[in-house]
């Protein structure tokens, strides 16, 4: 119940923060969110050389992130703001 209600504050939190911050992504945010859509473009358009096609999408990076969110893309569509509601549905799935 604690953790539901934890989960239940940060989307509150977030819902507010989207609201008032119109910034763009930059830094570190920018190229993880730049990684997630372009496995999420490999794994829409298979083909016999996926997998390396995801490890170069990926950036050398662990590619199992990005592939967890690439239903989650395809559902909420590509933004900053869907990135948000992908963390957000990630940390309800992680608690």
């Amino acid at each position: 119940m604690l953790l539901a209600l934890l989960w239940l504050f940060q989307t509150i939190t977030t819902a507010i923060w989207l609201r008032q911050d119109n910034r763009y992504p930059v830094a570190e945010t920018a190229v993880t969110l730049v990684r997630a859509f372009r496995v999420a473009d490999v794994l829409a358009h298979p083909s016999l050389d996926w997998i390396s096609r995801i490890v170069d999408a990926s950036g050398g990076q662990p590619p199992l992130y990005y592939v967890i969110t690439a239903p989650l893309v395809w559902l909420f569509g590509r933004g900053a703001d869907s990135a948000t509601l992908i963390n957000l549905a990630l940390l309800a799935l992680l608690l």
